[in-house]
């Protein structure tokens, strides 16, 4: 029975370790996307 909980344990730190480096690559995709967008406005700003 303790292995079995251990087992859960495991698969919900492994689950956790997933959303979070999901949350983390979409974070990087969007910081991505507003400096390009950012850099846009420059550009467009410059003109």
């Amino acid at each position: 029975d303790l292995r079995r909980h251990e087992q859960g344990l495991q698969q919900s730190i492994t689950h956790n370790l997933q959303l979070f480096t999901t949350a983390q690559v979409l974070w990087i995709r969007l910081c991505g996307f507003m400096k390009c967008q950012l850099s846009n406005y420059q550009c467009i700003h410059k003109i």
